[in-house]
């Protein structure tokens, strides 16, 4: 009798292929929701800024200096997103900055 013999499986490639990464997916939304998102992550750029403008730098701490620099950039990559089109990182950057911003603002004496 002649046994079926079995096909070897075809080789793997032990170099990876490069791969594109995928395109972002983003939720298509009207002008009108996209002018609202803007203006929502504007006005709370906003108020973080005026926050930090009433902070009086000269009383912060290292630690609180810190805080400080992370809430810009926060802001800087909230505009960044903004730019994108990238509106759930826009605000939840923006909503971050308020976060800490409003902290460190109770913080300084």
């Amino acid at each position: 009798p002649v046994r079926p013999t079995r096909q070897a499986p075809p080789p793997t490639s032990t170099h990876p292929t490069r791969q594109e990464p995928p395109p972002r997916l983003s939720p298509q939304i009207s002008s009108d929701r996209e002018r609202q998102l803007t203006q929502e992550v504007n006005d709370t750029i906003q108020g973080v800024e005026r926050i930090l403008l009433s902070i009086d730098r000269q009383k912060l701490r290292s630690d609180q200096w810190e805080t400080y620099h992370t809430v810009h950039s926060f802001l800087t990559q909230a505009r960044e997103a903004l730019a994108n089109k990238d509106f759930q990182q826009a605000i939840n950057l923006a909503q971050k900055a308020h976060v800490l911003s409003d902290e460190l603002f109770k913080a300084v004496p």
